[in-house]
C-alpha cells in the first residue's frame, strides 16, 4: 500500500492535528500567512502549530532540536555539523530548498542573520539563540509567502510567537545523559511577570535561558571508533596516511618510516586506494573528530506593553543571546603528494606550497627531494572556539482611528560572530624548517613545535534595521460579510562584514579556507492583502507586495487564495502565489571564500585534494518561484479530524555554483578557472563563481490527523499523525532534468517522513509515545566491491521511538523524565561513508534520557 493511502486508511487507528474546526475561538486573531485577523483558525494556506506543550513533549532540549524535527525540514544544518563555514548555528529548511529560502521571524518581524553563512553562501536565522522557556508557540507556515513578508519566504515561514500578559513566577530546571554515560546537558529557566494588561494596564515579562552540552568524538561511539569500514565490501576507511609515509608518485608507492609518529600503524596502501602499492604509517583520527561539539548558550527575551489611554498602547522587545561552541579537528599535516595549499594575497585564489623534504633534510633518506606523509601531532589538534552575541530591540505603538487598526515599529538587530582558530601551520617558517632543517620530523622540540603555531580569528557582523506601518479593518460590506484588508510599508537595511584573520588574507596558513564578505543594501516595500467573503461558504484572499533592492532591483509579488466551506465538517482550500528570493549578501556583494574539495582528475587519472575560491557575482538576477497547495480540511467524526494538502514550489534562476569536480571535468570549456602547477600539472585551486542556474521543482503531500479516543481511566487518550510524502525533488542543471526524491545524489530527501504520536492526559499524570520515521533511500553511485560488483545501493528505513511523561506533584511543582531513542538504534548503514553512516542526516546520540522540574510561584 502507498505511504499515503496508508496514512488515510490509518486514520481510524492512528491521528492527529489542529482542531481548528471542532474549537472555533470567538476571539479575531492572526494567523500566520495572512495578517487579516479572524475568527477561523484553518485559513487558506497549510499552518503547522507547534506549542510549548508540543515542544515539551517532543522531549527534545531546544527549540531548534524541536523544530528541525518536523516532517516538513530537510537539508538543513545544525551546530553538530562541524565541516562548517558557519559553526556553531541551527537553521531549518522547509522543502529541502534551503536555510536562505526559509523566512523566522518573532512574533511577526524579522531578526537579524547569523553573522557566518552556511555553504558559503547562504544566510539565515540561528535557531539556538531562542529562548525555550518565553515561547508561547511557533506556526510554521508551509507555503509560499513573498507577497506577505518578501524575500526568503519562497518555502514557508517559522514564526515563533513569545509568551504575553504572563504574571507570576515559573522556574524550571532540567539534566540530561546518554545511554553511554556522556553528552551530559543542563538546562536551567526562568520567566516573570509583572501587571495584568486588562486590569494593570501593563504587563512586563523577561525570560533567562541557559543550556549547556559536552561534546564526544568519533571515538566515543562503537560504530565510529575504528573510522574504518573496510572489513565490508565495499567500505572506506577514514585514516589519514600520514603518520610518517614516504610516498613515491612516479610508481604510487607507499613507504613507511623507520618510526611510525605516536599511535600510528603499519598498514597496506590499499587501504587508501586501490591503485597504491606498497605500505603506510596510518593513524585513526577518530578521537580528534567531533560527533557533538560542546556549546554553552545564554538567551534572553523581554516584552512590555503598556495601555495610554483609549485605544493606544506601546509595545517593546528586547531580545539577546551569548552563544558559545568549541569544536575539535585532526591536527595539521604533510600531503603525501608532497604539496599544500595557501591562499594567494595577490589572486585571491590559493597558492602552492612545496613540502617535500629537500636533499640532506634529516628526515629525508632519499637522495632526491621527497614527499612524507606527516601530521604535528607536536602542534596539537586544530581546534576553534565559535563565540556568537545577538541582538533585536524593537520598538512601537499600535491604536485604532475609527474601525481601522494601525501599527508602527522601529526594529534594531546585530549579530556578531568571531571564530577564534587555533594550532594552524605557520606556511612561512614550515618553507624555512624544510630548507635548514630546523624541525626535527620525529622527535620535535616544544620550541620548534611553537615555531610553527599560529591561531588565527575570524569576525562577522551582521545587522538588520527595519521601519514598518500598517493599518488593517474592513473596506466596505458584503452580503455575505465584511470585506477585509491589511495596507502596509516596510523598510530596511541589510549588512554583512566577515572577515577573516590577515595571517589567513596574507598566506600565512597551511591548508586553511578563508571568507571574506562586505555587502550592504536597502529594502522598501508595499504591500496589500483582502480577504472577500464571496459568499457564506467561499472566502478568497488576494494580495500583493512590491520591493526595491538597492543592489538588483525590483520584485513584484502577487498571491490568491481561496476558502469552500460547504459544511461546517469540511473545507476545500487551495492558494498560488508568486515569489521572490534576493541573492545573499554572500551570493552577490564583495565576497570570496576558499575551502577544499577532493576531485577525480580525469587528466592525470588521479584523486587528490584541491583548493576551491568562490567568488560573488554582482550581476546576480533573483530566484523567481511559484507555488500551489491545494488541501481539504475535514472533521467526519466528532473526535476525528484530518488535512491533506499537496504542494508545489518551482524555482527558476536559481543561484548556485559549479561543483570543484564539473569545472575539472570541463576544463577545456572554460580552461581560465582551473589553474595547474606548472610542473606536475596538478590542480592547485578552481575558480567557482555564482550564477543563476535552472531551475528547482518539488512537489509532496501532507497529511495531519487527530484521533480524540476519549476517556481511559483517570485520563483521556488522543493520538496525532503528521505524515509528508515526497512526489519529486527536481533539478534541471545545464540540460539535465534530475529527481532526487528519495536518493542522494544532491541532498538527502527521504520520500516518507512521518510522526505518529499517542498521549494519555490526566489530572495528575500526563504521557507521551513518539514514533519517528525516516524512509530509507536510494544510493546515486552505488557502493561496488573490488570486483566491480554491487553491494548496496539503498540505505534502509530509520525508526525510532520516543517516551515522554509529567507528573504534577503539587498544584506549583511538576517533574518530568523522557527517553529519546527507546531502541538505542543507530542509524542505517551506509558504505559511502568512512563512518558507515550518513553524518549529514542522523547522529550517533543513541538512547537519551531527560529528568526535568518546574516550579511555578
Amino acid at each position: 500500500m502507498k505511504p499515503l493511502a496508508l496514512a488515510i486508511a490509518s486514520l481510524g487507528v492512528y491521528s492527529a492535528s489542529l482542531s481548528a474546526l471542532a474549537d472555533t475561538p470567538t476571539e479575531k486573531i492572526e494567523i500566520t500567512g495572512s495578517r487579516i485577523k479572524r475568527v477561523d483558525a484553518e485559513t487558506a494556506s497549510p499552518v503547522e502549530v507547534v506549542s510549548r506543550a508540543d515542544i515539551a513533549k517532543s522531549g527534545n532540549a531546544t527549540v531548534a532540536d524541536a523544530l528541525r524535527s518536523i516532517t516538513a525540514n530537510s537539508g538543513s544544518y545544525s551546530e553538530n555539523f562541524t565541516n562548517s563555514f558557519s559553526p556553531g548555528a541551527s537553521g531549518i529548511s522547509l522543502r529541502g530548498l534551503g536555510q536562505k529560502s526559509t523566512l523566522v521571524l518573532i512574533n511577526g518581524r524579522r531578526a537579524p542573520n547569523y553573522g557566518f553563512a552556511q555553504n558559503l553562501s547562504d544566510t539565515y536565522f540561528d535557531l539556538n539563540s531562542l529562548p525555550a522557556s518565553a515561547i508561547e508557540r511557533v506556526e510554521v507556515l508551509k507555503d509560499g509567502a513573498s507577497a506577505l513578508y518578501g524575500s526568503d519566504a519562497v518555502a514557508g515561514v517559522i514564526n515563533v510567537i513569545m509568551r504575553k500578559d504572563f504574571k507570576g513566577l515559573e522556574v524550571s530546571a532540567e539534566q540530561g545523559i546518554s545511554d553511554s554515560n556522556d553528552l551530559p546537558e543542563s538546562h536551567v529557566a526562568i520567566t516573570g511577570g509583572l501587571g495584568k494588561l486588562s486590569e494593570d494596564n501593563y504587563n512586563v515579562l523577561a525570560s533567562l535561558d541557559f543550556f549547556k552540552r559536552d561534546g564526544i568524538t568519533y571515538a566515543d561511539r562503537e560504530k565510529t571508533r575504528n573510522y574504518d569500514m573496510t572489513s565490508m565490501p565495499g567500505g572506506l576507511s577514514g585514516w589519514g596516511s600520514g603518520a610518517g609515509t614516504y610516498y613515491d608518485p612516479t610508481t604510487k608507492t607507499m613507504t613507511p618510516a623507520a618510526n611510525c609518529q605516536a599511535g600510528g600503524q603499519i598498514v597496506d596502501a590499499t587501504k587508501f586506494s586501490s591503485s597504491y602499492h606498497g605500505s603506510a604509517c596510518a593513524y585513526n583520527p577518530a578521537s580528534y573528530l567531533n560527533l557533538y561539539p560542546s556549546t554553552e548558550r545564554l538567551n534572553f527575551f523581554s516584552r512590555g506593553t503598556f495601555n495610554l489611554g483609549g485605544s493606544l498602547q506601546a509595545f517593546a522587545e528586547v531580545f539577546a543571546s551569548h552563544t558559545k561552541t568549541n569544536q575539535l579537528s585532526t591536527p595539521a599535516s604533510l600531503s603525501i603528494n608532497g604539496f599544500g595549499v595557501a591562499y594567494d594575497p595577490v589572486t585571491h585564489g590559493a597558492s602552492r606550497i612545496d613540502t617535500t623534504l629537500p636533499v640532506g633534510n634529516a628526515a629525508n633518506p632519499y637522495p632526491v627531494a621527497t614527499a612524507l606523509g606527516y601530521t604535528f601531532f607536536d602542534v596539537g589538534p586544530r581546534s576553534a572556539e565559535i563565540v556568537s552575541d545577538s541582538y533585536r530591540v524593537l520598538g512601537g505603538l499600535k491604536g485604532a482611528l475609527k474601525t481601522w487598526d494601525w501599527e508602527v515599529a522601529l526594529t534594531a538587530g546585530q549579530s556578531k560572530s568571531k571564530a577564534d582558530n587555533f594550532n594552524y601551520v605557520n606556511v612561512h617558517a614550515l618553507q624555512k624548517a624544510l630548507v635548514d632543517g630546523s624541525y626535527d620530523f620525529f622527535n620535535p622540540t616544544k620550541a620548534q613545535s611553537d615555531a610553527l603555531r599560529l591561531n588565527t580569528t575570524r569576525n562577522s557582523t551582521s545587522k538588520t534595521y527595519t521601519a514598518d506601518a500598517s493599518v488593517r479593518g474592513d473596506l466596505f460590506s458584503l452580503p455575505a460579510g465584511s470585506v477585509g484588508a491589511v495596507f502596509g510599508v516596510d523598510f530596511r537595511r541589510e549588512q554583512l562584514d566577515d572577515v577573516p584573520d590577515d595571517l589567513l588574507k596574507n598566506g600565512y596558513i597551511l591548508g586553511s579556507g578563508a571568507t571574506e564578505t562586505h555587502g550592504s543594501r536597502n529594502v522598501s516595500a508595499a504591500y496589500f492583502e483582502f480577504a472577500v467573503p464571496v459568499v457564506k461558504s467561499v472566502e478568497m484572499g488576494l494580495a500583493a507586495r512590491a520591493d526595491k533592492y538597492s543592489d538588483f532591483g525590483s520584485a513584484f509579488s502577487p498571491s490568491a487564495n481561496i476558502k469552500f466551506t460547504p459544511m461546517k465538517e469540511l473545507a476545500f482550500r487551495a492558494s498560488w502565489g508568486k515569489g521572490f528570493r534576493a541573492p545573499t549578501l554572500a551570493e552577490n556583494s564583495d565576497s570570496n571564500s576558499t575551502s577544499f574539495q577532493t576531485i577525480t582528475d580525469k587528466k592525470l587519472k588521479q584523486s587528490y585534494s584541491v583548493a576551491t575560491v568562490v567568488k560573488s557575482n554582482p550581476n546576480l538576477s533573483p530566484e523567481k518561484s511559484t507555488s500551489l497547495n491545494f488541501g481539504i480540511v475535514a472533521q467526519p467524526l466528532k473526535a476525528v479530524d484530518f488535512t491533506i494538502d499537496y504542494f508545489r514550489i518551482k524555482q527558476n534562476n536559481l543561484v548556485g555554483r559549479d561543483s570543484a569536480a564539473y569545472v575539472v571535468n570541463h576544463e577545456a570549456e572554460h580552461p581560465e578557472l582551473v589553474v595547474r602547477d606548472p610542473s606536475t600539472g596538478r590542480v592547485i585551486y578552481v575558480l567557482r563563481q555564482f550564477y543563476n542556474q535552472d531551475y528547482v521543482q518539488t512537489s509532496g503531500i501532507d497529511y495531519t490527523a487527530n484521533w480524540r479516543m476519549g476517556q481511559m481511566g483517570p485520563g483521556k487518550l488522543s493520538a496525532k499523525l503528521d505524515w509528508s510524502y515526497l512526489i519529486d525533488w527536481k533539478m534541471l542543471s545545464k540540460g539535465v532534468l534530475t529527481d532526487y526524491a528519495g536518493n542522494d545524489g544532491y541532498n538527502l530527501y527521504h520520500r516518507n517522513t512521518g510522526k505518529l504520536k499517542f498521549n494519555w492526559d490526566a489530572p495528575v499524570w500526563s504521557v507521551s509515545l513518539g514514533v519517528n520515521y525516516l524512509d530509507g533511500y536510494n544510493i546515486a553511485s552505488p557502493v561496488t566491491d573490488a570486483n566491480d560488483n554491487v553491494v548496496q545501493d539503498h540505505v534502509n528505513a530509520y525508526i525510532t521511538t520516543d517516551i515522554y511523561t509529567s507528573y504534577n506533584v503539587t498544584k506549583a511543582l511538576q517533574a518530568t523524565f523522557s527517553i529519546q531513542n527507546i531502541e538505542n538504534r543507530n542509524p542505517p548503514t551506509d558504505l559511502q561513508y568512512a563512518e558507515g553512516y550518513d553524518t549529514y542526516d542522523y547522529g550517533l546520540r543513541g538512547r537519551y534520557y531527560r529528568l526535568g522540574v518546574n516550579y511555578k510561584f
